[in-house]
């Protein structure tokens, strides 16, 4: 499939070049017969093509532009010994131009298909003149086959792997995606789903692999759910959906959130990320705070790598990477290390062994730095797209056969090429103060201002992977006081109170998005104060909710404020403010305390 597109994208480039009036021939009958040939070859009609342009050489066997489009319909078909030996046979009737791209094209056809040393013979015709070709392209052509040739040894790829029968059950698999506990997402096509696209789910255990489910109903539609990403904690995955009608372009990313152990309802990520084009092939980093994904959008080349950053509870508007990442072909398949820091990416822009490779790219302080291709232990001149790698230096990927037929593997990445990460495991226990019994909780790192949700490991045992302490933490669980703390190790304890069964006040309720107080919410909080104020030894604990409408950071947000105003108007009462404990629920606990 990928030489097909070679070859057409080839032959229509070099019969586009020149009109009938440049053409280096004045027998009319010649000129008709090249012209018949390219009309036919629009419409693949190969064989017609193909007599007439004999018979346009025939008329004339100089004709240089015939010769090369008969020597690139040769290529079209795969019948390189054919184009090499028309091409031998009118070396001398070819002028520089046409005789360079010819040489030129049966160079790159031997090299995409890894025969180096082929391409390498017909390279060395390759002149400085090179019709439809800049020197730019001819010096990246030259390169990429003697990079190609030292980088192709024998026994490069023994450590590749076919994945288990349970991973490859389908007519195509492809894209896996890995988060740290070993959980696998990738895309699917079957003839029980039409044909259609679906986003799989699969566990390794020790080795095995579970068998794949589909996701989730709420993900998987009828229509196509294309490429996806997990992120490290496996409670955010980011994926492609094409062709809906409230998208922004053909395909779309889309986000959806693990709660509860079910995934919510997707959200199309807004137009900060999305566009008109075509956006596709997701990345999260290991935090959740950035995007990278592959876009059609103008840049610097047809595909481009692009990133966006999530901060202040929303997406700021994705920026390219730029021409350090980025070429004047297509860049694609990013996948960014849980450092956050090391980029492996595909590109077709660059010296390589043919088609797109893996590069790696490590992040300076001010820019990316210049990529480096990972070599013939992991590329060769078939197309190496998809990548995700684990903790243990494996990368996982999907590759065809010559069937048609895509399979997922994997293979070991040199250890040169993987980045030593200095995150450490950050806990936190959570106990009750009373039973020493774990407790169900929500943990927040705070980091950087940002708030970071710690995955459970087990019941009242909540860790998140940093490369530095966070400045604090704050824990709320339904019953118990709220607790925070700046005091922090790598590891640590936490003890909850429970709250008073006997302080609660009874509900505020306020309209959706408003946090100001009302004249009757002033005056039902007057009449609390006059019962509170008859026993000193009670507490005010005043719980913030929301409804699950919106964003849930600006959920917690609205949260944050109605407490304070009710806080802040009761302290107007003559309430002492150490008699006020505030908890800041957001919507989930609120649904599960009110549900």
């Amino acid at each position: 499939m990928k030489n097909l597109f070679y070859c057409i994208s080839l032959l229509f480039l070099s019969v586009s070049l020149q009109g009938q009036d440049d053409l280096h021939t004045k027998k009319k009958k010649a000129i008709d017969d090249y012209k018949r040939a390219k009309d036919l070859l629009a419409l693949s009609e190969y064989n017609a093509a193909e007599e007439l342009l004999f018979s346009a050489i025939k008329r004339d066997d100089s004709f240089d532009e015939a010769i090369l489009l008969l020597s690139q319909l040769y290529l079209q078909k795969g019948m390189v010994t054919n184009a090499s030996n028309l091409i031998s046979s009118s070396h001398h009737e070819l002028d520089e131009g046409h005789r360079g791209r010819a040489y030129y094209d049966i160079a790159y056809y031997y090299w995409q298909n890894g025969q180096y040393q082929q391409a390498k013979t017909s390279s060395s015709h390759v002149a400085e003149e090179v019709i439809g070709k800049s020197g730019d392209q001819i010096e990246l052509l030259l390169s990429s086959i003697d990079f190609a040739i030292e980088e192709s040894w024998e026994g490069a790829k023994e450590n590749q792997e076919l994945l288990k029968s349970e991973l490859n059950q389908f007519d195509m698999q492809y894209f896996p995606s890995i988060d740290a506990s070993g959980q696998m997402v990738f895309t699917a096509r079957d003839k029980q789903w039409g044909g259609d696209e679906q986003i799989m789910i699969s566990t390794d255990s020790s080795g095995y692999w579970s068998k794949p489910e589909i996701i989730s109903n709420r993900i998987n539609t009828e229509r196509n759910e294309g490429t996806a990403a997990i992120s490290a904690d496996g409670l955010t995955l980011v994926y492609t959906g094409c062709n809906r009608s409230q998208g922004f372009g053909s395909c779309d990313l889309y986000i959806s959130k693990k709660s509860n152990g079910q995934w919510t309802k997707p959200e199309l990520l807004p137009e900060e990320i999305n566009s008109r084009f075509w956006e596709s092939q997701p990345s999260l980093s290991s935090r959740g705070d950035a995007l990278y994904f592959t876009s059609t959008r103008p840049g610097y080349g047809g595909q481009d790598i692009w990133v966006a950053y999530y901060r202040d509870g929303q997406w700021e508007q994705a920026m390219n990477l730029g021409s350090q990442i980025n070429s004047s072909s297509d860049d694609a398949s990013p996948y960014i290390y849980p450092d956050d820091k090391t980029l492996f990416f595909s590109s077709k822009g660059r010296v390589g062994m043919g088609g797109f490779d893996i590069f790696q790219s490590k992040r300076a302080t001010h820019d990316w730095a210049r990529p480096i291709n990972l070599g013939g232990a992991i590329n060769d001149h078939q197309d190496q797209v998809g990548y995700s790698i684990s903790e243990e230096a494996w990368a996982y990927y999907s590759s065809a056969n010559e069937n048609g037929e895509v399979f997922l593997i994997r293979s070991k990445i040199p250890q040169v090429y993987i980045p030593e990460i200095q995150n450490k495991e950050f806990l936190v226990e959570v106990i009750d103060s009373i039973t020493g019994l774990p407790i169900e909780a929500k943990v927040f790192a705070i980091i950087e201002d940002t708030e970071y949700l710690l995955s459970k490991l087990k019941p009242g045992l909540y860790s998140y992977a940093v490369d530095q302490l966070p400045e604090s933490i704050m824990i709320t669980a339904i019953g118990y006081r709220s607790y925070e703390s700046s005091q922090l190790t790598y590891s640590n304890q936490a003890y909850l109170m429970r709250r008073d069964d006997q302080a609660c006040c009874s509900f505020l309720y306020f309209d959706s998005n408003q946090y100001e107080l009302s004249l009757d919410q002033k005056d039902a909080l007057h009449q609390a104060v006059d019962i509170f104020q008859s026993d000193p030894n009670r507490l005010i604990v005043l719980e913030g909710f929301t409804d699950s409408v919106g964003d849930r950071a600006d959920n917690y947000r609205l949260a944050q404020r109605r407490v304070n105003a009710v806080k802040n108007e009761l302290i107007q009462l003559g309430v002492d403010s150490s008699r006020i404990e505030s908890l800041f629920l957001g919507e989930s606990l609120a649904l599960q305390q009110l549900g």
